[in-house]
């Protein structure tokens, strides 16, 4: 009887050992939903930028309620992809955020977390500085804002109309990520 219990518990562990992997597992995610805006000021007028092209790539761990942890994380934006619907603003914006020879705004995320609070290296125009963001969590989506001064990242706040429009120092994004809406990465 001891002999034929044996392999029995064995295999009742191991269903339960593999029931529970399943259900805390680890993916790697390329995103298809995200909304991600730049908000600032000039002597004119207050002004957003709809970020139009975007790259980001996820790898968390989800459990049935979802994510658990997220393990790591870049988010990479060609700088051409951000659009104020003016060409002359977007011009002036390539030009500031020298897009000719840093193309991308990165952010990696630099250790993993399982709370609403990012640590990690935000690259803007060649510049590389740390950023904690705070992030509201609702279900798989993240969202929050981060405010900067885009001279602390090397970039002089861009000018128009001779210098008599200028545009503040101070800039917002704002974002909104969905993980529920990408595709694993196999």
């Amino acid at each position: 009887m001891k002999s034929i219990l044996q392999p029995i518990v064995f295999l009742i562990l191991a269903m339960i050992s593999l029931n529970v992997s399943a259900q805390n597992s680890e993916k790697v995610i390329n995103l298809k939903k995200q909304k991600i805006q730049i908000h600032g000021t000039s002597t004119l007028h207050d002004w957003t930028c709809d970020v139009t092209e975007s790259a980001i790539k996820v790898i968390a761990d989800f459990d049935g309620a979802g994510v658990t942890t997220l393990k790591g994380a870049t988010v990479n934006i060609p700088v051409k992809g951000i659009k104020s619907g003016k060409s002359a603003m977007d011009s002036n914006t390539y030009s500031a955020l020298k897009m000719k020879s840093h193309p991308n705004i990165i952010f990696k995320l630099n250790a993993p977390t399982e709370g609403s609070t990012l640590k990690g290296t935000l690259t803007i125009a060649g510049t590389s500085n740390p950023v904690t963001l705070k992030a509201d969590k609702k279900g798989n989506t993240f969202s929050g804002k981060y405010t900067f001064k885009m001279s602390e990242f090397g970039i002089e706040p861009p000018t128009a109309m001779f210098g008599t429009v200028k545009t503040g120092d101070e800039v917002t994004i704002e974002y909104s990520v969905d993980l529920d809406a990408g595709t694993e990465v196999q």
